[in-house]
């Protein structure tokens, strides 16, 4: 953990990604930990902390809810790390929930286009998911 220095903190999570790319749990794990980096950022509009840490002297500080251009732009950068991330992992449930749970991120951030291409890619990975044969059995009665 480098504390308030997420920029170099995604740098690792990124260094990591490309040191462990045939290990779907590692990338699920950083999944979750970016995604809790742009908390980590977003934490600061809630408490309405200024303070002179890292966080704060590389301008990603909030103010009343809204991001300012820098804060902004790191946690779309953190949002395209995950949006980019996700389809390398091969459990296609997983990989769901992983969209949704960046989808309602984006969303908490009022990132809006961001939002949209979670939840759409989430919706398109259904259409993935290998017919189960219980579901089959009641396709094939239910159409007779």
């Amino acid at each position: 953990d480098f504390g308030e220095d997420v920029q170099e903190q995604l740098r690792i999570y990124v260094d990591c990604r490309a040191s462990f790319p045939g290990f779907d749990s590692v990338k699920e794990l950083l999944i979750h930990k970016v995604l809790l980096l742009t908390h980590k950022v977003f934490a600061h509009v809630i408490r309405g902390e200024r303070t002179s840490n890292m966080l704060d002297r590389r301008g990603l500080f909030l103010r009343r809810s809204y991001h300012t251009n820098q804060s902004g732009e790191f946690v779309k950068s953190c949002l395209a790390y995950c949006y980019i991330t996700i389809p390398s992992i091969t459990n296609i449930l997983r990989r769901i929930s992983l969209f949704r749970l960046g989808g309602s991120v984006a969303l908490s951030n009022q990132l809006l286009p961001q939002t949209d291409a979670f939840f759409k890619a989430s919706i398109l990975s259904v259409t993935e998911v290998p017919s189960s044969p219980i579901f089959q059995k009641y396709r094939d009665k239910r159409w007779r």
